[in-house]
């Protein structure tokens, strides 16, 4: 199954759910799906890897990249649910020190004056 990106929105900022497997070249549907996002008025954006089958070196680059990027504009990136293989790849390589990492969406902090879920 390839990579999917299904976007909405919770409490005002950008939820991209990844769902599949990705192979290379598939950095540039999230690297689009993040410069749609560019302009937007949120202060952080919510990766769920809870249907994630795997992630490859690709991917996790343009994750660092989008947290910087992210960073450089007062932004973050939170990253949901990496299954227990992601989860252990991020801590091998000492990302879960970059990424704020969840356990669950249930997790996510609410932004005061902030409207609930809405989907797209």
């Amino acid at each position: 199954m390839p990579l999917t990106i299904r976007r909405h929105h919770l409490w005002g900022d950008p939820v991209l759910e990844l769902s599949g497997r990705t192979i290379a070249g598939d950095t540039f549907k999230l690297s689009k799906c993040m410069e749609d996002l560019q302009d937007g008025a949120f202060s952080r954006v919510i990766i769920d890897l809870s249907r994630l089958k795997n992630m490859d070196s690709q991917m996790i680059g343009t994750l660092v990249f989008l947290k910087k990027s992210l960073a450089n504009s007062a932004k973050d990136l939170l990253l949901v649910a990496p299954p227990g293989f992601i989860r252990d790849l991020l801590v091998c390589t000492r990302l879960d020190r970059v990424f704020t990492l969840l356990n669950s969406m249930k997790e996510i902090p609410s932004i005061p004056d902030s409207s609930p879920i809405h989907p797209n």
